[in-house]
């Protein structure tokens, strides 16, 4: 079945880009009453008006997974929609309580891309903020996706202009294409010398490939064993 929206792919992403997620949403009672009987609530404040009130507050606020999962859902469509695998969370902070009535939409920031030495993907870094109606900040969070490329083969063209050109990455990633056979035909042999002349030139992840003796795993691991830290 073909997607209505195509979503975005590693390509069209730049850093420092602002995506501003669609649809804003007013969260009410019924959220309240529904995430109470799927997820039992444990924290006081969440889930007694009265407990809240003797603590200073007009009433409870509403349960953080609600907040958490609405500003996330919106941002699905910009950011994940075309994803390999989700790889992390991390600095999840709310700000400020979240109340009945609230209207909460999402905006993203890029704040990291790596592209995957296997020309297929890249790993996309963003910072998601969730606000309110009066455009207060209400939650954070970072949270890096290893995204699909547009076409994954129209890279291996520009990897071999830049070897041609004596770029040292472009020599690595060309290599990397000919030993994988990923955009050009494969040749094993014509790309471990490519490999070798990113290493001369003292690029280390060519030199780390050399020492594991051209064990292309050791720099483009699957994705569940995937080795590639948070770049925020």
């Amino acid at each position: 079945m073909t997607k209505t929206n195509p979503g975005r792919f590693f390509e069209d992403y730049r850093v420092g880009d602002v995506l501003h997620h669609a649809v804003p949403r007013t969260v009410a009672e019924g959220e309240r009453a529904l995430y109470h009987a799927l997820y039992p609530q444990r924290f006081a404040l969440s889930s007694s008006d009265a407990f809240a009130l003797r603590c200073g507050l007009d009433g409870s606020p509403m349960d953080d997974l609600i907040t958490f999962h609405t500003v996330f859902g919106k941002t699905v469509p910009d950011v994940s929609l075309n994803a390999v695998a989700n790889l992390g969370y991390a600095e999840g902070r709310f700000l400020a309580p979240v109340w009945a009535g609230d209207t909460l939409r999402s905006q993203s920031e890029v704040i990291g891309l790596k592209q995957n030495s296997n020309g297929k993907s890249g790993v996309v870094w963003v910072r998601t903020t969730g606000l309110n109606q009066n455009d207060t900040a209400v939650f954070t969070y970072v949270r890096w996706v290893m995204v699909r490329k547009r076409d994954p083969d129209a890279s291996a063209e520009w990897d071999r202009r830049a070897a041609e050109d004596g770029d040292a990455v472009g020599r690595f990633n060309h290599g990397l294409n000919l030993m994988r056979g990923h955009g050009v035909a494969q040749d094993e042999a014509l790309g471990r010398r490519f490999v070798d002349e990113a290493a001369e030139a003292g690029l280390a992840i060519a030199k780390r490939l050399q020492g594991a003796g051209y064990d292309l795993e050791e720099v483009t691991p699957d994705a569940d064993r995937w080795k590639y830290g948070p770049h925020f």
